[in-house]
């Protein structure tokens, strides 16, 4: 109902927001949903860079993750930061975030910021074939096989 009859009285809200939204029906001062509070309080502006903020934030995550392919620790911590922020898109939903739960979500977006950007700072070691003027000799072969084995 309540994203219903924001919707509905679209021409109220969209350009700076709306504070006599109570007005509007029975129970409509409790906006118990994160995006119609956005919208409410900032306009329609506002609602449009907090949809993006997360949608850059999900795309951020995918792209870290693809970059430390092979690291499972840090696969592990962008799948956790992932998850959190999923969790925080559904629970938008339902609930109304305070100042607390505000400065929770600034802590996840902080964090998933700065992990995406220590991604891609993180450079995978490669094994270089040696030149042809660096072939080991056979006594050496048996040597560097093993040493790649340690590498491994």
């Amino acid at each position: 109902m309540l994203v219903d009859t924001t919707i509905r009285h679209f021409s109220d809200w969209w350009l700076i927001g709306y504070r006599y939204y109570n007005l509007w029906g029975w129970d409509m001062w409790d906006t118990c949903n994160q995006f119609v509070d956005i919208a409410l309080k900032g306009g329609l502006l506002t609602l449009v860079c907090y949809i993006a903020i997360l949608a850059r934030s999900f795309g951020a995550i995918g792209t870290a993750r693809k970059l430390v392919s092979g690291n499972q620790s840090q696969e592990w911590l962008l799948w956790c930061l992932g998850s959190a922020l999923f969790a925080t898109v559904v629970a938008s939903f339902g609930i109304n975030y305070m100042v607390q739960l505000q400065m929770e979500l600034f802590s996840l977006l902080a964090c998933i910021s700065a992990s995406s950007f220590g991604a891609r700072q993180v450079t995978v070691p490669s094994l270089e074939a040696p030149g042809l003027g660096e072939l080991p000799s056979v006594s050496g072969a048996a040597e560097t096989h093993l040493s790649l084995r340690e590498v491994r």
